[in-house]
């Protein structure tokens, strides 16, 4: 008796272990198919080069060397060639785009600029812990296509430092999402060409 009864406990444990795991690494689904969407969804912003960090966050991977992101993707480049993939950088190729309008997956891009930054702003609004009202506040002013010192974006938006979460986030997700331009000086936030230019 003792033993059947170890043997019923044990079990259970074991299989929270196993949910544990399935949702500590990876995103549900199969992982081609969420890695497609996603570019597809990116490609409808006009964003036609996805950082390696977004595809990880959106398939809930902590790096590539992940089984589960890693052979998905090769596949999806060197398989069926619907991606090419430059540095850390992944683009759909001619094959992708005809493969997901096959499926009606890609949408037609935005046919104004005020339309495609309509739809990146909500995108960023779903992927940053930032308040609504505060990252407004942000967006509005980097739509001018300057450049802007950091303490004019944190008093803009009311927070006290550039270690605040939610100001964090939102500059975390809109570098993963490639708005903003690297090549500012030290200090200074600009929107890059993917928001400034349809």
């Amino acid at each position: 008796m003792g033993k059947t009864t170890a043997t019923k406990k044990d079990a259970p444990a074991k299989g929270k272990a196993t949910q544990a795991k399935k949702k500590k690494g990876g995103g549900g689904g199969d992982t081609k198919d969420v890695i497609l969407n996603y570019m597809a969804q990116m490609h409808s912003l006009g964003i036609s080069e996805v950082t390696e960090a977004a595809l990880l966050k959106e398939t809930n991977y902590a790096g590539t060397d992940s089984k589960g992101f890693r052979n998905p993707m090769k596949e999806l480049t060197k398989g069926l060639g619907y991606i090419t993939k430059e540095a850390k950088t992944y683009s759909l190729s001619d094959d992708g785009r005809q493969h997901l309008m096959e499926q009606g997956k890609l949408a037609s891009p935005p046919a104004t600029l005020e339309e495609k930054q309509a739809h990146q702003r909500e995108l960023l609004g779903k992927m940053c812990k930032t308040p609504v009202a505060k990252l407004d506040a942000v967006w509005a002013i980097l739509l001018d296509g300057k450049p802007h010192t950091t303490a004019e974006l944190l008093t803009a938006s009311g927070y006290k430092g550039a270690d605040s979460s939610g100001y964090k986030s939102m500059m975390k997700e809109m570098k993963a999402l490639n708005f903003l331009d690297e090549s500012t000086g030290k200090g200074k936030v600009k929107f890059s060409d993917k928001v400034l230019k349809l």
